[in-house]
């Protein structure tokens, strides 16, 4: 027999860790609120980059399926020349309709989060400015150390160094996206740490030799290193350091929502171009202790 509860809720989630687990907080939220609906998450492939699902061992209470869509450059120049013909238009129309109705849906704000109906069956979004409260952590830490991986380290030493995350990747090279400049990061170093304490700089980051490259000139001043960690491990170390600096990334918001919850006396910085994302997204204690450089 059909009942309203009978179809489950799809979230869907595009991008890397950082990406994945703003869609696993937003699942934790989505069960709360609608604790009688199945949620599936919906990990997508496709992309910028080809994206792997890394929430399979971290977070085991959800059900996740892959959808294996990431196109090459060649491919996605067909698609677009091909979508403005009827059928784009006609799925366009589709599109909106069904966001009308409500069973379409975008969570990416706390507003659109209150805003969804209970007849919702698809989520789309990067869900990444809306706030995500301590209890919700909780709730994924509880449920990731059922699983092979803690997502919060539960043992874990204050290291008086300057920890950075330098995102770059696959921001080399792209147009409608750039990394933060190595000026800014070096500049903010020379008028905030030279001269201080602190003597031991590690930088993290998903192309390391070109992080060395250009950020060679911080071992005239520190003891500079720079690991190769996986994304997760990146997080968590670097959620350890009394300093962090952040870059224009997912993950570097994540670090400081680590440190925050793991309520780390230190510094955060993040560039002035995440003010107005995070504004929305932090408590409004942990934004003000963000300094926010240019």
């Amino acid at each position: 027999m059909f009942t309203k509860w009978q179809f489950a809720i799809k979230v869907h989630c595009w991008g890397g860790l950082g990406s994945q687990l703003f869609a696993w907080a937003l699942i934790e939220d989505l069960q709360n609120r609608f604790p009688r609906r199945r949620i599936i998450l919906v990990a997508h492939t496709g992309g910028i980059t080809y994206r792997n699902v890394e929430l399979a061992d971290l977070a085991p209470n959800l059900t996740i399926r892959i959808l294996d869509d990431f196109l090459t450059a060649k491919e996605i120049g067909v698609t677009r020349h091909g979508c403005m013909d009827f059928r784009g238009k006609l799925v366009e129309l589709l599109k909106r309709l069904a966001l009308a109705s409500g069973l379409l849906a975008e969570a990416n704000t706390t507003a659109q989060f209150t805003k969804l109906r209970p007849w919702v069956l698809s989520i789309r979004g990067h869900y990444s400015f809306r706030s995500i409260s301590r209890l919700t952590l909780e709730e994924m830490q509880k449920h990731s150390l059922t699983g092979k991986v803690a997502l919060f380290p539960q043992n874990f030493e204050i290291k008086e160094a300057i920890g950075i995350h330098y995102r770059l990747g696959d921001l080399l090279d792209l147009s409608e996206k750039t990394f933060v400049k190595a000026a800014r990061i070096l500049k903010l170093i020379e008028n905030d740490y030279i001269d201080s304490k602190f003597d031991w700089c590690v930088v993290f980051s998903d192309s390391p030799i070109k992080a060395k490259s250009l950020l060679h000139s911080l071992a005239q001043n520190f003891e500079l290193e720079i690991p190769e960690e996986n994304t997760l491990s990146t997080i968590q170390k670097l959620s350890q350091y009394r300093n962090f600096i952040g870059t224009n990334s997912k993950i570097s918001i994540w670090v400081v929502l680590f440190r925050d919850y793991l309520t780390i006396s230190g510094t955060n910085y993040l560039p002035i171009d995440l003010r107005l994302s995070t504004e929305t997204l932090f408590s409004e204690t942990l934004y003000q202790n963000v300094n926010y450089y240019p």
